[in-house]
């Protein structure tokens, strides 16, 4: 059960603040999360980087004025490169993700004499001498594969 939620519109962004655990749960209290559009708004990473201090708030009441910060200027914060940026300046990552589309470029191709970040996509079949092991570039997406040796 969610302690506290909240839902409403503001300029035709629909925005939600939630705090699933209130400060009286067995486990502690949650840290509250905020999303913009369905997205996720990043509001606890920004509170380092806003314009004005917050220190004296709650963490909802800090989250709160984030959103409500970047609802009035018209940007969103860029959990990869610590910045606000303009709002239509943002492309999806994933589920709720969002980032800049500067740092998605920069992610995206892996530029020429670069050394790949490859990731094995079978790990559980990394030792077996007859399946070939398969290896995918966290930036740009290349895939490639070790040749089996049984």
């Amino acid at each position: 059960m969610t302690y506290r939620k909240e839902e409403f519109e503001v300029d035709g962004i629909e925005v939600t603040l939630q705090q699933v655990r209130g400060p009286d749960s067995s486990h502690g209290a949650s840290e509250p999360s905020a999303w913009l559009n369905g997205g996720a708004a990043y509001a606890t990473d920004a509170l380092e980087v806003l314009p004005f201090d917050v220190s004296d708030k709650t963490p909802y009441e800090q989250v709160k004025a984030a959103v409500a910060f970047m609802v009035d200027n018209r940007v969103r914060f860029c959990k990869k490169c610590d910045t606000f940026r303009d709002v239509d300046d943002f492309v999806s990552t994933g589920f709720a993700g969002r980032k800049c589309k500067s740092c998605a470029n920069n992610d995206a191709t892996c530029k020429d004499g670069d050394s790949h970040d490859d990731k094995c996509v079978n790990p559980h079949q990394k030792h077996n001498a007859r399946v070939a092991t398969k290896y995918k570039c966290k930036k740009c997406g290349r895939t490639r594969k070790t040749t089996p040796t049984g």
